[in-house]
């Protein structure tokens, strides 16, 4: 909790990352280290690389995880909408 009693995150979530075609920009979590790696980053990596994905981690602690936000907080992307209404799918 902070000073004035609200939780706040201990590190960097990564579920806010920027999603960038099949590249991901993700808040670098600075979890325990196992073998001078981060063990978090490297569970990330082994769940979504096989996916074809790109993980990057961006260190983002001092422009916006100390202001309670992320990555995705210091973007402005443009994006061209899907053809098609994504929600109306069903799994």
């Amino acid at each position: 909790m902070d000073k004035n009693r609200q939780a706040r995150a201990f590190f960097p979530n990564m579920v806010n990352m920027i999603v960038l075609d099949k590249d991901l920009g993700v808040p670098k979590p600075f979890g325990p280290q196992v073998d001078e790696v981060c063990c978090l980053e490297t569970h990330v990596r082994c769940l979504l690389e096989p996916l074809g994905l790109c993980c990057t981690f961006v260190d983002d602690i001092s422009a916006y995880h100390k202001f309670l936000g992320e990555v995705h907080c210091g973007t402005n992307v443009r994006r061209k909408p899907f053809a098609f209404k994504w929600w109306h799918m069903e799994p």
